[in-house]
């Protein structure tokens, strides 16, 4: 049997996440992944046992380079809505420096395949636990509404990377619709 080889895992990936971007989560198959990756079909299952296996593991590779990336960029502020603001920020500029990414993430978070990849809790949800724990601090004190932080953080998550992709197809003008005015508007919906 031969071995696993951690270039060619990510490359699989990597053409499994163009092809869901391209074609939908239904046009994905071993086959053509195989193909897009420049491998044998019989090799793609060294690394994944089936479709389900390989596109769960596509979702959380990107969800933890997501993850990774927003860790390394938050670092704790004086108010809670600046905490929110910096991680809006964060959130959306690893959208601008990884769109196949994000695009992905997205269509996950929406797409009822999520339900059928058997993922644990744990594995399906964004592991936002700095901001979260910032959030809390700002409801117990009174400066943001009291609504659970997952709430907030999906609501705010699905616009900043929505805006993204508007922005990046041309379907929004930055200059006339900034960044800056999306994050207050999702401020200002949070604050108490």
């Amino acid at each position: 049997m031969k071995e696993k080889n951690e270039q060619r895992w990510q490359d699989i990936l990597d053409a499994t996440v163009q092809m869901i971007n391209a074609e939908g989560l239904g046009g994905i198959t071993m086959t053509k992944v195989a193909k897009k990756a420049a491998i044998s079909q019989s090799n793609i299952y060294i690394y994944f046992e089936n479709k389900e296996d390989l596109v769960k593991q596509a979702f959380l590779s990107r969800k933890q380079k997501m993850s990774d990336y927003l860790f390394a960029h938050f670092n704790a502020q004086a108010s809670a809505l600046d905490n929110l603001a910096l991680f809006a920020r964060a959130l959306y500029q690893f959208a601008a420096d990884n769109p196949e990414d994000a695009d992905l993430i997205q269509q996950f978070q929406a797409a009822p395949i999520m339900a059928t990849l058997d993922l644990s809790q744990d594995e399906a949800g964004m592991r936002f636990d700095d901001i979260v724990a910032a959030l809390d601090k700002g409801i117990e004190s009174g400066e943001i509404r009291s609504i659970d932080p997952r709430v907030i953080l999906a609501m705010g998550t699905n616009t900043l990377l929505s805006y993204e992709r508007m922005v990046r197809l041309h379907q929004v003008d930055p200059v006339t619709t900034p960044l800056s005015v999306v994050i207050e508007m999702i401020l200002t919906g949070c604050a108490n």
